[in-house]
């Protein structure tokens, strides 16, 4: 798969969910979507690269085609049919809609700006000059943020449970499919 049927496939899922997407948060899914492929497959979502930019990382050929969207949103993604795409690859955009699409570009652009993919590869003046960043720097620094995901999930689901252990409801031995819970719910009327 190239890029540019890759950021078609993201600007068809976020216009399904009615999430706009402009071309500076187009380059940030991008760039999650290949570091968390990468992290889970081993192996890159599309070849071409990621270059760090002023304004954090950028695939340039897919710049250039939605360069004259500016800061608007895409509206052509609309009429973009998804590619079948193997199971994996679906989930990762998936995720990737998920956990990224619903923040502002600019707030994408900053948190890029935080990271060590983007950080690493700055000029000696502080300036971005379009430099490669390459695929193993990427997996690597995705690689530990599934581990930070991972772990803020499982702490999350372990608050939960550990809440709830002592509050615990534990159910008769006659409840043994949904239309006897609901039966046995509604008699705490």
């Amino acid at each position: 798969m190239n890029a540019l049927s890759v950021a078609k496939q993201l600007l068809a899922k976020a216009a399904q969910k009615r999430i706009p997407v402009c071309n500076l948060k187009l380059q940030k899914l991008l760039y999650y979507s290949q570091g968390y492929h990468l992290a889970v497959t081993k192996a890159p979502l599309f070849e071409e690269d990621i270059e760090a930019w002023d304004h954090g990382p950028v695939v340039n050929p897919v710049y250039h085609c939605y360069r004259q969207n500016g800061g608007f949103p895409i509206v052509a993604a609309v009429l973009y049919e998804e590619e079948s795409v193997d199971t994996e690859t679906g989930q990762i955009i998936d995720f990737v809609i998920e956990k990224y699409a619903r923040q502002e570009a600019w707030a994408l652009r900053n948190q890029t700006h935080k990271e060590k993919p983007w950080i690493d590869h700055q000029s000696p003046a502080g300036q971005y000059v379009n430099e490669v960043i390459p695929k193993e720097e990427i997996q690597s620094f995705f690689l530990g943020q599934l581990k930070t995901d991972f772990d803020s999930e499982l702490a999350s689901l372990l608050d939960c449970s550990e809440m709830n252990i002592q509050e615990a409801i534990e159910l008769p031995d006659s409840v043994q499919d949904s239309d006897q819970f609901l039966e046995w719910a509604r008699s705490f009327n």
